[in-house]
């Protein structure tokens, strides 16, 4: 018999978070999901326990209009068929082109700020147009080192440095303690195909040189 427990699969750290951090059965959750791996796995994790747990789920995608026309299209394709799959409900906006751009350029912050900002208000209000209790956001552990260096960097204090936050207010993480090898042994073990958004790629943008 081993002396070391084995880890925990991610359905189980998915389930501990929900009952760890009070999130009570027949809460209704609304997914922010874009077709990435960690957002489809958190979609699919959560419709897992969707009867287990009584979870009224709904999910929303947001096209912040900085992509060429073709990604975007069959990334909401997929999004669209990936949520009909799953029977649950989509709301999605796509904002005009080269809106996030000028935004950025007029308020001087990046355009990661940016865009950051208008998603998680397009979020907000999604969540309470649906009556949704919580916001279910696809962050796992990678992003929360990535994040701490991302601060570092910008000259954060102590203060600036614990990363972020694991839940606050309606916004809630359950993937936080998942590193992303797990995230991708799951979608892999379950033959689940997911995108890769282009700018994730793009070096200009500091969490991507990070």
């Amino acid at each position: 018999m081993s002396s070391t427990e084995d880890p925990l699969t991610v359905e189980q750290q998915v389930l501990g978070y929900l009952q760890g951090y009070g999130i009570a059965p027949g809460s209704a959750l609304l997914v922010a999901f874009s077709g990435g791996p960690d957002s489809l796995c958190l979609l699919s994790v959560l419709h897992g326990l969707r009867s287990r747990y009584t979870l009224r789920l709904s999910a929303a995608y947001l096209d912040h209009g900085i992509r060429s026309g073709g990604e975007t299209e069959e990334e909401f394709e997929f999004v669209r068929k990936t949520c009909s799959a799953m029977d649950v409900d989509l709301t999605w906006e796509r904002l005009p082109g080269g809106l996030v751009q000028s935004r950025s350029g007029a308020e001087g912050g990046s355009t990661e700020e940016v865009a950051r900002e208008m998603r998680y208000k397009f979020l907000l209000r999604t969540a309470a147009d649906n009556a949704c209790d919580y916001i279910a956001l696809g962050h796992t552990a990678d992003d929360q080192v990535e994040t701490v260096i991302m601060r570092f960097f910008q000259g954060a204090g102590l203060g600036g440095l614990p990363g972020i936050p694991r839940i606050r207010e309606k916004l809630i993480r359950p993937l936080i303690d998942c590193s992303r090898a797990q995230i991708l042994d799951y979608l892999s073990g379950r033959r689940l195909e997911y995108l890769t958004d282009s700018t994730n790629r793009d070096g200009r943008y500091l969490r991507n040189a990070i």
